[in-house]
């Protein structure tokens, strides 16, 4: 359903989740309400797709994993955890935006999701119960950009963010 699909990209984007879980666990997971937003430069989005681009498919095995923190510091950023603030950034704007380019808040996006699982007649009593519970919760972890610039870097970079992620 439609309303799960919007859920869950909100929620996968506002913890940051770009990675995989084995990476982050290594040093930089942000919780959604740990996020550190950050005014994103042009510079910033650049090393982050070359970041990405450098980034072999994530292993088991500790000894054949990239070292992440010197492919962060080749592309720009101090270090692996600036990247990570820099990614969770990204993705907070990415998945606001539709096909068209066109900017909406999770806070919103959510809510209008809200107001149709509530009139959908289609939905049985606890499908409906089950996604009200559960976009109510993804609401509760809404989080507003903090720099409204940062929607119009993304944006200007999307077709190439959209190749890496």
């Amino acid at each position: 359903m439609q309303w799960k699909c919007i859920a869950a990209a909100t929620l996968i984007a506002v913890a940051g989740l770009l990675l995989p879980l084995s990476v982050r666990a290594e040093g930089g997971a942000s919780a959604p309400d740990g996020l550190k937003q950050v005014e994103l430069t042009d510079a910033h989005v650049q090393g982050y797709i070359a970041v990405q681009r450098d980034l072999q498919p994530g292993t088991a095995d500790p000894k054949l994993r990239p070292d992440y923190e010197a492919i962060a510091k080749k592309h720009g950023f101090e270090s692996f955890a600036e990247y990570s603030e820099v990614a969770d950034n990204i993705a907070m704007v990415m998945v606001g935006l539709d096909d068209k380019g066109v900017y909406t808040d999770p806070k919103t996006t959510i809510e209008e999701e809200i107001a149709a699982v509530a009139v959908n007649k289609d939905m049985s009593a606890d499908e409906k119960t089950r996604a009200l519970t559960e976009l109510t919760e993804a609401l509760k972890g809404a989080i507003p950009v903090k720099y409204p610039r940062n929607i119009e870097i993304v944006r200007k970079y999307r077709a190439d963010l959209d190749k890496v992620m």
